[in-house]
């Protein structure tokens, strides 16, 4: 915690998980062992230690959420995000001078106040039963020595462990004091064998340590009464959770001896110095922990088990949490919708840079601020409230200045994505521009129109933010059917593969085209319908989409072009050179040889999803000087182009070459 709105996400990400164990505990009182009573604290524990939201999720109630719809109507920022980096107060160097600062200030001075105060307190106690111990020793000892045999006579009976023993005039009540060198400090009187028993099974569970986390945690909420109450029910748990132990360790009368001597203890003061242990804990809680001796029962065999399945169940939505909702385009109905849209925007993290990407493309494609707010820089959130609470499109934004109204059905794509680091990704957005009512002469032309951008996807923190890299260009399509989705577009940048043989030039474009799936299938009374989903997936994976094209250019001699009346290709993609080292010959050879033996041939091609292809034509007279071997297509896993393209080349039905296609340097990127 680093300041007033970390203090209060994690205190109340506590608090909520105190309502629920409280709830639970009512619910399951009579059903659950004390030893499992005391357990359900663990759940607190959990949400006191764990820092909130650190993995982007909550716990029941999206918390976040509304510490950033406050934050913000109160101090009027944007650029930041609430973030609990340790469960602790840490230093910080304000760059303001707030009243929130301020009051982070008195909390972590109360937090130290109360730290050293417990631990002045310890400090003092030990010091204390030191001297008493100095002075008594050569006075007492035959009494200490008695008193340590009744001690390690009840540790040997019970099977427990011993400790030195010390003997306090005036005090009320038996304690163990210390985690490390405990003291068994017991009443200048009388000390029944069951307070004996109590304490030491205090020191056989280590109770003064649990003792010790729930005073640091009242210490880091001091300030929560709600959390000083749970610590309070903690302790007595603990206390009640002893007492079933002894009493599971005796037997007959004298389980309502031990009874009768907690009654003689509920009129006692209770004041418990940290490090310590103590049978009397407060006549309030001694009432309830007597209650809790008359309905003490053995709890049959396998309900351990099933106490940890509940204890499970419960511990899920602290360990896995829950993901915030997508903010909406009309906002929320708490305090201001402008405000409360964009502090939801804020606290929704894009996990993968395909969702980062996928969001934005939908703010753009929708016109949704809060979208965009998903997925931009924190120093930009200011700008796009602005924006927002003046009701403005993203449009209207003039790092986002779209040239014409978005075909929002046709989706969008994001092309030829290249990852520069482990952190970050750049690739251009295309969209499909709807065409005008007007008869320009563009739509005489029958072609069509794409907005594209170049954009890039980088990680900041724990979170992945994508920025714009130029304002948005239209490219054309001379075919009206062109769709972005798909990625054999000559309108976009393509990497490039070349190989020379002699008189041809033989090259391979090869794109990407990738999105995370959108499709959504709705069903109307009975008919089934598709359209695209404009709601963004900041955890999506993308669907890539690959295609390639491959072209023979005559270089030659045009006087020389009769000589060829037949050409053809059969060759692979190669993701990775070593299958070139491994795989010589090319796996649909025997389909060229098979055509080529006959003496009227048609043209052929064929493709393989594995990226391997086959192609055979006719050169007729007066054929063009560039020629289509065709290509191929597929879906696969990765955005990196391949190596290479391996190839057979053919001429008049006889291999006239092996080639490998290399890859272009440079080539792929679109140019601005």
């Amino acid at each position: 915690m680093t300041d007033f709105w970390s203090f209060l996400l994690q205190t109340l990400t506590a608090s909520s998980a105190a309502i629920f164990v409280l709830a639970a505990k009512a619910m399951f009182r009579d059903k659950l062992s004390l030893r499992w009573q005391f357990a359900s604290w663990g759940l607190v524990g959990l949400a006191l230690l764990i820092p909130a939201g650190i993995s982007g999720r909550y716990a029941f109630v999206d918390l976040p959420f509304f510490v950033e719809t406050i934050k913000s109507v109160f101090t009027g920022q944007y650029g930041t995000l609430t973030k609990v980096v340790a469960p602790i107060p840490l230093p910080f160097f304000p760059s303001e001078d707030t009243v929130f600062q301020w009051v982070y200030i008195v909390y972590a001075a109360g937090t130290v106040f109360f730290l050293v105060r417990y631990i002045v307190l310890y400090i003092r106690l030990r010091h204390a039963l030191r001297r008493i111990e100095m002075e008594t020793r050569p006075k007492e000892n035959r009494r200490k020595e008695e008193l340590q045999e009744q001690i390690d006579f009840t540790a040997k009976k019970y099977g427990l462990f011993s400790c030195p023993v010390l003997e306090v005039e005036g005090l009320e009540s038996a304690f163990v004091c210390g985690v490390f060198h405990p003291v068994l400090v017991l009443p200048k009187k009388e000390v029944d064998e069951k307070i004996i028993l109590h304490e030491l099974l205090h020191l056989r569970y280590g109770d003064v340590l649990w003792g010790l986390v729930i005073c640091l945690f009242r210490c880091l909420h001091w300030c929560n009464p709600l959390l000083w109450m749970c610590a309070d029910l903690a302790g007595n748990d603990l206390e009640s959770l002893c007492d079933q132990r002894v009493l599971e360790r005796i037997s007959g009368e004298e389980r309502r001896d031990y009874g009768n001597i907690l009654l003689d203890m509920a009129g006692g003061r209770y004041a418990k110095t940290p490090g310590t242990s103590s049978i009397a804990n407060g006549s309030k809680n001694i009432r309830q922990r007597i209650m809790a001796i008359a309905r003490f029962k053995k709890y049959p065999t396998g309900m351990g088990f099933v106490s940890i399945c509940i204890l499970m169940l419960f511990s899920m939505p602290f360990l896995v949490g829950t993901k915030p909702m997508i903010a909406s385009e009309k906002g929320s109905l708490l305090l201001d919708n402008n405000t409360a849209c964009m502090a939801r925007a804020r606290t929704i993290r894009c996990t993968t840079y395909a969702g980062a990407f996928d969001t934005y493309a939908k703010a753009v494609l929708t016109g949704n601020i809060p979208y965009l707010a998903m997925c931009a820089p924190l120093d930009k959130q200011n700008l796009l409230a602005a924006a927002y609470k003046e009701g403005r499109e993203i449009s209207s934004l003039k790092n986002l200045d779209l040239p014409g109204l978005v075909d929002i059905d046709s989706g969008y794509q994001i092309y030829n994505i290249i990852k520069k680091q482990d952190t970050m990704y750049e690739g251009f957005l295309a969209l499909k521009l709807l065409k005008s009512s007007d008869k320009s002469e563009l739509d005489e032309n029958e072609a069509s129109q794409f907005a594209v951008q170049y954009v890039c996807a980088e990680k900041q923190g724990d979170r992945w933010i994508v920025f714009p890299k130029e304002n948005f260009r239209i490219v054309m399509q001379e075919n009206e059917w062109a769709n972005a989705a798909y990625p054999d577009n000559s309108a976009f940048p393509a990497w490039c593969y070349k190989a020379n043989t002699e008189n041809f030039l033989i090259q391979m474009q090869w794109q990407t085209a990738s999105s995370v799936e959108s499709l959504k299938i709705t069903n109307k009374n009975g008919i089934l319908s598709s359209h695209f989903d404009q709601t963004p997936q900041p955890n999506g994976v993308f669907s890539i989409l690959w295609g390639y094209k491959i072209s023979a250019v005559y270089t030659g001699n045009p006087d020389d072009k009769n000589l060829y009346t037949q050409i053809g290709h059969s060759g692979y993609l190669v993701w990775d050179k070593t299958e070139k080292q491994n795989n010589n010959q090319n796996q649909n050879s025997t389909h060229w040889g098979q055509s080529s033996k006959k003496e009227n041939f048609n043209e052929i091609t064929s493709s393989s999803s594995d990226g391997s292809s086959f192609s055979s034509r006719p050169l007729k007279e007066g054929w063009n000087n560039e020629i289509s071997l065709g290509g191929g297509g597929g879906n696969y896993g990765r955005i990196e182009p391949p190596e290479c393209y391996l190839m057979e080349f053919y001429l008049n039905g006889k291999l006239k070459d092996q080639l490998t296609l290399e890859l272009v340097e440079g080539s792929g990127i679109y140019e601005r």
